[in-house]
């Protein structure tokens, strides 16, 4: 694993040692409670100066973590550690200082806990960089050898005396190794995550370069195939009919590089406010043609008048697709229904819309047997399917979720309270204006492909109108 950088290496101390404001914040009102009941049991102005240290050292780290854009992070965190070790050795002071003094049982009972406590706290922390470890231990080293200076004058013999050290001294090793076994056990943990990590985006990669291979190897083989069987064909219908097969092909396969560029919200759109009534009317007398006559289409009429500030055509497509999944997965013989609602808040809280609310959430509901839960969050991804390789491309539902995501809004799929899937494409309700991108792609008022700027040359736009108006 990749040594860390000093700016990692910030981080990971900002995090071990002040997780957030409020919990730093509260570890001091707790020393300050602290001091507050010493200061009662034995009135003395030294612990008031104590606490004050304490505070003002722990604000210290908390200001010197709190630091962005660091210049010099090396001295940055040797500042940050000789602060981190001050404060210890601060806090730990007190405690000590009561347990030599003796003042009695309850005030050395106090002492001891917060002693024993410490401990405990620098044992159970996760987050660990390794010059925090070694600042841990020598504070570890504190308290067990204060712990000792204090027991060995105490001693009636030499035996008591030896068992002293022997029992600090086996406690300090075992205190020390355990927390270092702890540290690479985090540190194995972190590798472990990141590899895993590692391999989904590997999977995901392979999946998705295997399935455009896989569907473009298809669509040339078609396509090449029917070109050498027109130099075999003699009569003239024949020739044609090789030519539109391999027009069909060559179709496909634009259709496919459509779907990537949807899928990748790279599709450029034309957005608008839609009204949605007269929209979904127009839908179902689509659907009713394109649909198998074994499938029910329920479109439940909008009680109000939504509206969504979305690509009309696209949004289209992307039912119609929804409706043609939904055909597959019932064999041509299930119910469909959509239905729209207004929202101000997605369906599921955890993921949030680039655009604001108010939403219009768009439901596609079927009733055929659906998917496992586990695969319910593969759906979207490309080139996923749950279909036989040769059936699906497993860019339809990918495509759908790219340009939801690119008008602003998501797709949402969860399991219908009965059977099959609900799929909640969620839009803008109003229009809104898209925060720049700075990625070279543009939202246009034209239809067709998103495309780079640079992607073009003039020579090959050129030779490529050319050949066009020769076609035509």
């Amino acid at each position: 694993m990749a040594s860390p950088t000093y700016d990692d290496r910030l981080e990971e101390i900002r995090r071990a040692e002040h997780r957030s404001r409020s919990d730093t914040l509260l570890r001091i009102l707790l020393v300050g409670i602290g001091a507050t009941a010493y200061y009662i049991a034995r009135p003395d102005p030294l612990v008031i100066l104590w606490f004050i240290a304490h505070t003002g050292s722990e604000l210290t780290i908390m200001a010197l973590l709190a630091r962005r854009n660091v210049r010099t992070p090396l001295f940055d965190i040797a500042v940050v550690l000789a602060a981190y070790a001050i404060s210890g050795l601060i806090f730990l002071s007190l405690p000590i200082w009561i347990l030599a003094d003796a003042p009695g049982p309850g005030m050395t009972f106090a002492a001891a806990v917060t002693l024993i406590g410490y401990t405990i706290y620098l044992l159970h922390r996760r987050q660990r960089d390794s010059a925090i470890i070694a600042v841990d231990i020598c504070l570890l080293l504190t308290i067990f050898g204060a712990a000792a200076a204090i027991a060995l004058p105490l001693t009636r013999n030499w035996q008591e005396a030896a068992l002293v050290l022997v029992a600090d001294g086996a406690l300090t090793t075992y205190v020390i190794v355990s927390l270092m076994a702890d540290a690479r056990q985090q540190a194995q943990l972190r590798e472990a995550q990141q590899k895993y990590a590692n391999a989904q985006k590997a999977r995901a990669l392979n999946q998705f370069v295997g399935g455009v291979a896989h569907d473009f190897n298809n669509q040339l083989t078609v396509i090449l195939g029917h070109l050498e069987l027109f130099e075999m064909l003699d009569t003239p219908e024949d020739r044609m009919a090789a030519l539109d097969l391999s027009r069909r092909a060559a179709r496909r396969a634009a259709s496919t590089v459509q779907q990537l560029l949807a899928s990748s919200g790279r599709t450029r759109l034309n957005p608008m406010t839609l009204p949605l009534a007269g929209f979904l009317d127009r839908l179902q007398d689509l659907l009713g043609d394109l649909l198998d006559p074994g499938m029910q289409i329920t479109i439940v009429p909008p009680a109000d008048a939504p509206t969504a500030y979305v690509d009309a055509d696209m949004l289209e497509t992307c039912l119609v697709q929804l409706c043609l999944n939904a055909q597959d997965a019932t064999l041509g013989n299930g119910k469909v229904r959509i239905w729209v609602e207004t929202r101000d808040a997605p369906p599921d809280p955890a993921h949030n819309a680039e655009s604001p609310p108010p939403y219009t959430v768009i439901f596609v509901e079927d009733n055929g047997p659906g998917v496992p839960e586990e695969a319910l969050a593969l759906l979207t991804e490309p080139f996923y399917t749950t279909k036989g390789k040769t059936e699906a491309s497993g860019l339809g539902l990918s495509a759908v979720s790219g340009f939801a995501r690119q008008s602003g809004g998501l797709v949402h799929i969860t399991r219908a309270p009965r059977a099959g899937l609900r799929i909640a494409l969620v839009l803008p309700a109003e229009h809104w204006i898209e925060p720049p991108s700075g990625n070279g792609i543009q939202r246009d008022e034209t239809r067709g492909s998103a495309i780079r700027d640079t992607d073009i040359n003039p020579d090959s736009a050129r030779r490529i109108l050319t050949a066009m108006s020769k076609v035509d």
